[in-house]
């Protein structure tokens, strides 16, 4: 996650990285989600595991782009 917040400063884009996870931490992705166009988002970078949970729930909460980003 740290080289794509490096990848949007190479472009002047602000960035911010919120660790939550979509199993335990179900309510504050679900806030995420919810607020994040409100809180002045338009994209969001899920990283996700395995399972690959995140991208998915934080996209149920907006209806703008969430990327997903497996490792």
């Amino acid at each position: 996650m740290q080289e794509s917040l490096n990848h949007l400063a190479y472009f002047n884009i602000e960035g911010e990285m919120i660790v939550a996870s979509a199993h335990r931490n179900p309510d504050k992705v679900r806030d995420l989600g919810i607020n994040a166009q409100k809180n002045g988002f338009g994209v969001i970078i899920a990283a996700a595991g395995m399972a690959a949970a995140l991208p998915g729930v934080v996209s149920a909460y907006n209806s703008f782009l969430a990327a997903g980003y497996w490792h």
